[in-house]
């Protein structure tokens, strides 16, 4: 009971809204399965790297530029990627959010003291339950959960 009161609501509340929104938004222009696959394993792809964060970071920049090429690749890679944030900034200001939000409530399970296979777990189980929440109620909303379950 004592686990539970230190838990930091405010930020995994924003934390699930803001996973709510995102399967809203996806739900909202109808993409296929395979997308909401990709969010999930994004998820825990975000999940992953901010539970050990400096020593996973460290070791890829390590290995990616040993080499020239590798470099200049990295070089290339950034360049298209920074076009593509300017290309679709709404997007990436989206999953900027996601992530700040991410690390937020990574603070705060350290500040109270929670080990990081515990952040992993619940944030992981947390964002997996944001999404659906926001595919529902978006579907609950324009009426196709009804034509999905058979009520209507």
């Amino acid at each position: 009971m004592l686990t539970l009161l230190k838990l930091p609501k405010l930020s995994l509340m924003l934390l699930f809204f803001t996973y709510g929104c995102l399967g809203w938004k996806i739900s909202q222009i109808n993409s296929p399965w395979y997308i909401w696959i990709a969010i999930a394993v994004i998820a825990l792809f975000v999940n992953s790297v901010l539970t050990n964060p400096s020593s996973r970071i460290v070791n890829f920049l390590n290995t990616f530029f040993k080499s020239g090429w590798r470099a200049f690749s990295g070089v290339i890679l950034s360049s298209l990627f920074l076009f593509a944030i300017l290309a679709w900034f709404r997007s990436f200001l989206f999953g900027l959010l996601i992530f700040c939000a991410t690390t937020l409530v990574r603070v705060d399970f350290q500040m109270a003291g929670f080990k990081s296979k515990h952040f992993f777990w619940f944030t992981f189980i947390l964002s997996l339950i944001g999404l659906v929440t926001g595919i529902l109620i978006h579907m609950l909303v324009t009426d196709k959960l009804s034509l999905i379950i058979g009520n209507g």
